[in-house]
Formats: structure tokens, sequence, C-alpha cells
């Protein structure tokens, strides 16, 4: 699995590569904080499944935060899979989306040419850090071709305060390697700020970046959305996922399931494993 991450004030983009293992969005963890918003789910190569119905690639739903960021026991849901699956998540401001938004409303319509720029965008995102302009570029795209509004383009902050691009540079690493369990003593060493500092200035970018209510439930979220994925993999086994993205045990991987009112792994794991659809 490969990722690339990509924060802004208005939207967060999330490019991934998955091979081999499924995203089932029943079992997506909710932040405990945090704004609400609309996530733009592009399915660059794979399928998407919502109920029995199988869609394939390429194809973009405007999810509702119930459908996402927020899933209920009564949210629509879905699942996207594929050998190779690319998929692209770009999360923003409802008021920032054209047209209708919901499972229910069916995929939005993009031009070929859109899809050849986004197929692109999303190779480039793998071949090179994805820089502003890049990002810009693609947006001012999705912009001529009707799915979101001018505003967003607009609303982008360059270059952002020191306090934020400095500790972006500390956790990009750690978030590209899934270490998902970083504490704050070591993004202190990595950044050199004091603890007061540092927790001060993580406030802010948590706040400013919609990433949750503090750097602690950022972390919580990004460590279980790995791990359900992770545990799709075929001949994996849930003791070495809960190691590599950050847990000191199994049980303490079921802990964290529980606290998020997730099934224990056990049973997620026997419900999505590749090819489990």
């Amino acid at each position: 699995m490969q990722s690339t991450l990509v924060l802004e004030r208005q939207f967060r983009l999330h490019v991934l590569h998955r091979e081999q293992l499924l995203f089932d969005s029943h079992f997506s963890p909710s932040p405990k904080q945090g704004a609400a918003g609309i996530t733009l789910y592009f399915v660059v190569a794979g399928s998407f499944q919502i109920a029995d119905r199988v869609l394939e690639a390429p194809l973009v739903f405007a999810l509702a935060e119930d459908e996402f960021e927020r899933v209920t026991p009564a949210s629509r849901t879905f699942r996207s899979w594929g050998d190779p699956s690319v998929t692209i998540e770009l999360r923003v401001a409802a008021e920032h989306v054209c047209g209708s938004v919901g499972l229910d409303a069916g995929p939005r319509e993009l031009s070929e040419w859109m899809w050849a720029r986004t197929s692109a965008f999303s190779t480039a995102c793998f071949s090179n850090e994805p820089d502003e302009t890049l990002v810009q570029a693609w947006l001012v795209d999705l912009v001529e071709d009707g799915l979101i509004a001018p505003a967003l383009v607009e609303s982008i902050v360059l270059p952002e305060p020191e306090a934020f691009t400095r500790l972006w540079a500390a956790c990009r690493p750690l978030y590209a390697n899934h270490t998902t369990n970083a504490s704050i003593l070591q993004i202190k060493r990595a950044t050199g700020l004091s603890l007061r500092q540092l927790t001060r200035d993580l406030g802010m970018m948590t706040r400013a970046f919609g990433l949750g209510g503090s750097f602690r439930d950022t972390t919580r979220v990004l460590r279980l959305r790995a791990a359900i994925v992770l545990l799709s993999a075929p001949g994996g086994t849930a003791t070495k996922i809960a190691t590599l993205v950050g847990y000191k045990s199994l049980d303490a991987m079921g802990r964290a399931f529980r606290e998020a009112k997730l099934p224990p792994p056990s049973i997620v794991q026997d419900t999505i494993r590749y090819p489990h659809v």
C-alpha cells in the first residue's frame, strides 16, 4: 500500500495505491471532533460496490458526512478494491461541492479529458512528492469540469506559517512509512521545539486543517484506518498488522477497536479479507 497526503486549510487530499486490499466504509472509524464536510471519492483504478451493485473505474462519488467520515449504523456504505486499486479522497466543505451529494445520487459525471488528467495526477503523486503547483492545477481542472466551486481554489493559502511547515516536515515521513504511533516526544526531537511550544503548535495545526480535536485523536484515526485496510490482506495475521501500525499488542488493537465501537479485529478480518466481495 502506498499513500500520500496533502493538507490545506480548505481541503484534505489523500491519494492511495492498494494491491489486493479492500476498503469497507462500514468499518470506517470516526474522529471525535472536526468540521463537517463532503468527501469526493475518485476511483481511478479498481472496483466500487454499493450493496449488490459493482461499478468499475473510472468514477467519482460525492460522499455525505455519514457515508465516509462519520459512518453510523444507519449509513449507506460501500466497498472499493482492486489489483491494483487507485483512489483519491478529496475532503472539502459542502459549499465547495457542485451538484448532488450522496451514494443514492449516483456517480458524478466527469469528461474523458478530466479523467485523463486525474489519472496522470495520481501517477505523479507517487512518482514525486506532490507540490502546490501540481495540486492546484488539478483543482483548477475540477473547477472547469464543474465538480468543485472556484472559491475552493481561490481560498488556498500560500505559503503557510513556518510553524505549520516545520511540523509537517517532521510528520510527513512518519506518515509515509505508516508510522501512526509517533509520540509527541518523537516529534519534539525531530523539530527541536520545546514540549510546550510543540503542544501549542500541534493544537493550532489540527484545528486549522480540520484533522480532529487533538494530535492524539488524529493519530488514533490514522492508525485505525490503516489497520482496517491491512486486515483485508490475503494471508495477513492480525498480530502482525497490530505491530505494523503501532499497537503494542493484538490486545491493544482490540481495545482500540472497542473504543471506536468497531467489531473485534478477527471479525473485521473475516468480513473483508481480499477478495471477499
